[in-house]
């Protein structure tokens, strides 16, 4: 704390400072009355533009729907609101390397909002290639399953902004073009769009991974832009969302 000045202390040096007089011999000039200058017209600041609606086809957005929030009627958007958010690959070939660094290249290339970039140290998201024996030390929250071939976790707070993930990739009983689509869906889903579909085979988010393709298709880069282009917020509603977006 800045120390004060006892009141009385600062009343004699506030008089100081006022009172000088005018040196032996000189004239003090007269005290001139200060130009008032005019007040400018006040006038009220222009109203802020409403911020420009997305367009998004109905068919992009009732996808959204699917893939971006649970079937429940009163799920909400949990999403990443951080400008850059870290990935940290553990026990990747450099083929499932390339793999990663192509997705988030091309994530990034469809957001507005939130970037993806690889790490040296702790990242936001971990992602592990790893055998199935090691999935549980890696998560203790994974439930173990014999047929399981990836699995992502991701936590959040109470506004709904997810700030950690997890994923593991099966690295035995997988192919590395196998490896390759995981990385991509699985890193997709761990940025909020979690669930899958057994719809649209052509989609990243298709429910059978072994069928499920290596690039994201035209929906799923609809999807993408939604999330992270600025209009879609966490804790965001069915009705919300259709809110927000201009549908056609």
């Amino acid at each position: 704390m800045r120390p004060t000045l006892p009141l009385l202390l600062i009343a004699a040096l506030g008089s100081l400072t006022a009172c000088h007089a005018p040196a032996h011999g000189s004239t003090a000039a007269p005290a001139q009355s200060p130009t008032v200058s005019p007040a400018p017209p006040t006038t009220k600041p222009a109203p802020s533009p409403k911020p420009v609606k997305p367009k998004v086809s109905k068919a992009a957005l009732d996808y959204f729907f699917t893939v971006g929030l649970e079937a429940k009627a009163d799920s909400v958007v949990n999403k990443w609101t951080d400008e850059v958010v870290t990935v940290r690959p553990h026990g990747f070939t450099s083929a499932a390397t390339t793999c990663l660094t192509k997705t988030i290249t091309d994530f990034n290339a469809l957001t507005k909002t939130t970037d993806l970039r690889l790490a040296d140290g702790p990242g936001d998201i971990e992602i592990y290639v790893a055998p199935l024996s090691k999935f549980r030390s890696l998560d203790s929250g994974y439930g173990y399953a014999a047929d399981d071939i990836a699995y992502f976790s991701t936590d959040w707070d109470q506004d709904h902004q997810i700030d950690k993930a997890t994923i593991l990739i099966r690295a035995d009983e997988t192919t590395a073009a196998e490896r390759c689509r995981l990385i991509r869906g699985e890193l997709t889903e761990s940025m909020g769009l979690t669930e899958e579909s057994d719809k649209h085979p052509s989609s990243i988010f298709y429910s059978e991974y072994s069928s499920a393709p290596s690039q994201y298709s035209a929906l799923d880069k609809a999807v993408i832009r939604l999330m992270y282009d600025g209009a879609i917020h966490p804790g965001d509603n069915r009705k919300t969302i259709t809110a927000n977006v201009t549908v056609g």
